[in-house]
């Protein structure tokens, strides 16, 4: 009897530490600037699908500097977990901005050190538009008091207004953590071209009406 009770809390004890181990919870949300609407839904591991464990995040961005939690770390964006995890972190995002995207450069910031791996452009839902997938990956390093790494994508044809990218990364690290997704889209040459005659256009009208 003594040898089945203490089978019995065994099991009851592994049972406990197992779903303790599972117990990691995502958040993310835009920083409210505009430049990136977004909503983010966290797909808890345990359950057996191959996205477990992933933080999907699908929106727009509107301005050519957007964000996913703030860079100052606060509540936004965060992982609680008690274990030592790796999450993925997928993003669909809309080019809503005024112009085609040639590249597309991430940085990530958190509160401890972590590392990056399984970087990719996903095929399967979009970026099928000439995006290749070349993806340049930059080590967190520490910057201040906080953890800064940096993913740089680039493709073929230019993603066009209107058209999605979509790309993915893990990230393990050490217990909970806030974190932040800073997205920026590069335009076309012909584009930065465009918009600096313009800024030169509108310098020259203003010149001559101060004459």
């Amino acid at each position: 009897m003594k040898t089945l009770s203490a089978t019995l809390a065994f099991f009851a004890l592994l049972a406990w530490g197992t779903a303790c181990q599972a117990g990691v919870m995502g958040y993310a949300a835009d920083d409210g600037d505009g430049a990136v609407t977004c909503t983010g839904t966290w797909l808890a591991p345990g359950l057996g699908g191959e996205d477990d464990g992933t933080m999907l995040i699908q929106g727009q961005q509107w301005g050519p500097v957007g964000h996913i939690g703030k860079q100052d770390l606060d509540e936004t964006a965060r992982f609680e977990v008690n274990e030592d995890p790796t999450v993925k972190l997928h993003t669909i995002i809309d080019n809503d901005t005024a112009f085609a995207w040639t590249a597309y450069h991430v940085n990530i910031y958190m509160t401890q050190p972590f590392g990056i791996s399984s970087v990719s452009i996903n095929y399967g839902d979009t970026s099928e538009n000439g995006w290749w997938g070349s993806a340049t990956v930059t080590p967190a390093q520490q910057v201040g008091d906080e953890y800064v790494g940096q993913m740089d994508f680039s493709g073929g044809d230019p993603l066009q207004i209107g058209d999605s990218l979509d790309f993915s990364y893990k990230l393990t690290f050490t217990g909970s953590v806030h974190y932040c997704q800073e997205m920026i889209p590069i335009p076309e040459p012909s584009m930065i071209a465009l918009a600096i005659s313009g800024l030169v256009g509108l310098l020259v009208v203003r010149r001559k009406f101060a004459r």
